[in-house]
């Protein structure tokens, strides 16, 4: 499984944010660092390296304000993933979104799958899973939206559901949220890795995030220039 950091998409000029999570919120892209809530969510053990664990009982959640994460207001082709492993499936959970869940992933309470919503958009403005939400384990879940190919689309690790969409994503100027929306709806789940695109990825390149073999080549040569005197580094 490919970590973003270590990922041929990790220099793409349209990654807007990227939370690594690995003992704190910093985002290590545009710098729009989230601030825990009154609930700190606490450091775990992630998908790559460290991650934060969310507790619904606690409304654990980070957070950003509006005004100081402009670059997220995106309106047309956006992409939104994370790493998560929940703990409870049926109950509505935000994993990450913005404006009040207007915009994101998360779980839907009455079904038991995943979700991405762009609030705005014509014919179909949401979709949610075919799968179902499994507790105890990791998953790779990616919303996409894609105006230029009028598709709304949701992975959940290599499955794809997809359906027809257009229009211009509303309700943009919220705060940005890990782990519930404003008030409401907190996650209780693990996650790891999570990050927005301002375009729409595609299939291959949702492949390359999922399961890349130019990840673990990159790791090799992150390793061999920080930990191993005089290798060769090419």
């Amino acid at each position: 499984m490919a970590e973003l950091q270590y990922s041929s998409l990790i220099s793409d000029a349209n990654l807007i944010s990227y939370w690594r999570l690995n003992g704190d919120f910093v985002d290590s892209k545009s710098g729009y660092d989230l601030t825990p809530g009154a609930g700190v969510p606490t450091d775990i053990t992630g998908k790559f390296a460290g991650g934060k664990g969310f507790a619904s009982a606690s409304s654990q959640y980070a957070s950003i304000a509006n005004a100081s994460c402009p670059n997220l207001e995106i309106s047309g082709s956006q992409t939104w993933i994370c790493w998560a492993k929940p703990a409870t499936a049926l109950a509505w959970q935000w994993l990450m979104c913005k404006a009040n869940g207007q915009r994101g992933l998360g779980m839907t309470g009455d079904t038991g799958k995943y979700r991405f919503r762009v609030n705005g958009l014509s014919t179909t403005n949401d979709i949610s899973s075919d799968v179902a939400v499994s507790t105890g384990s990791w998953v790779f879940l990616a919303g996409i939206y894609d105006s230029a190919n009028s598709k709304i689309k949701i992975w959940v690790n290599t499955t794809k559901k997809e359906a027809t969409a257009g229009g211009t994503a509303t309700d943009q100027d919220g705060d940005f949220y890990l782990g519930s929306r404003t008030g409401g709806d907190y996650l209780n789940a693990d996650l790891d890795d999570c990050y927005v695109f301002n375009r729409a990825l595609t299939d291959a390149e949702i492949g390359i995030l999922y399961n890349d073999l130019s990840a673990t080549a990159n790791q090799l040569k992150q390793y061999r220039r920080t930990r191993v005197p005089g290798a060769i580094t090419g």
